[in-house]
């Protein structure tokens, strides 16, 4: 099951494989259920769209994923550390 979990969809506005139009169908789609299930759309669901963008993971794309992850996956309460 992916509801309640954070859901973060990312597309390039000119992907060839993913439509934008799709993309944003799914978004809608996915707000709805977690909204049916009484969980926040607008905190747990979120739509990168990268303009310019094909089928790629580009820089602003893997610094809204690692965004997204630090915000969800990250405890707060530890330090942050590289070794």
């Amino acid at each position: 099951r992916l509801v309640p979990r954070p859901l973060l969809l990312m597309v390039g506005d000119q992907d060839p494989f993913m439509p934008l139009d799709a993309s944003e169908e799914l978004y809608g789609k996915a707000k709805a259920v977690y909204a049916r299930r009484g969980y926040p759309t607008e905190e747990r669901v979120g739509l990168f769209i990268s303009e310019g963008d094909g089928h790629s993971f580009t820089k602003p794309m893997q610094r809204a994923a690692l965004d997204w992850f630090i915000r969800w996956l990250v405890d707060p309460v530890k330090t942050l550390r590289a070794d």
